[in-house]
C-alpha cells in the first residue's frame, strides 16, 4: 500500500513570530512555507511546512514543578515569557530538539502521542510535554524527568 507523506504542521500565529533569519518569507508553489528549524546542538534545518490557524492541539491542564518555578523566579524570566513558550508549543515550534525529536512531534500530532518541546530562557533550560491524550501539559527542567 502507497505511503502519503504529510508534511509538519505549524500555527500562522508561531510561524510569523520567527525570527527572519528562520522563516523564508515566500510561500512555495505547493502553498507551504519553509522555516529552519533549531536543533539541539544550535544548528538548523530547512523543512517546508503547511501554514494552519490556531493551535495544532489541545494543553489540557497546565502544571510546572516547583524546581522548574523556583529557577525561573531566580532568573526573573516573567509569566508573559512562559505564556510565550506554550504558545509556540501548541503552535508547531518545538524550540531546540534533534531533527529526529522534531519528526516525532509531527508525526505525534497524526497518530496522537506525546509531544516534547525544549527551549531556554535565561539559564534555565524547559521541557514542555503535553501527554497523548492531551489531558496535561507538564513544564519541567530536563532534571526533573
Amino acid at each position: 500500500m502507497p505511503t502519503t507523506t504529510r508534511l509538519p504542521k505549524m500555527s500562522r500565529s508561531v510561524y510569523e513570530r520567527l525570527p527572519e533569519s528562520q522563516r523564508y518569507p515566500f510561500p512555495n508553489t505547493d502553498g507551504t512555507v519553509t522555516i529552519d528549524r533549531l536543533g539541539h546542538d544550535g544548528a538548523t534545518f530547512r523543512l517546508a511546512v503547511e501554514l494552519v490557524e490556531g493551535p495544532l492541539f489541545p494543553l489540557g491542564l497546565i502544571v510546572a514543578t516547583t524546581a522548574l518555578t523556583t529557577d525561573l523566579e531566580a532568573a526573573g524570566v516573567s509569566e508573559a515569557a512562559l505564556s510565550n513558550l506554550l504558545h509556540r508549543h501548541v503552535g508547531g515550534d518545538w524550540g531546540e530538539l534533534y531533527e529526529e525529536d522534531h519528526a516525532s512531534n509531527d508525526e505525534a500530532l497524526v497518530v496522537g502521542n506525546r509531544i516534547l518541546s525544549a527551549y531556554r530562557l535565561a539559564t534555565v533550560r524547559i521541557w514542555v510535554i503535553t501527554e497523548w491524550d492531551r489531558s496535561v501539559t507538564t513544564l519541567l527542567r530536563p532534571d526533573d524527568y
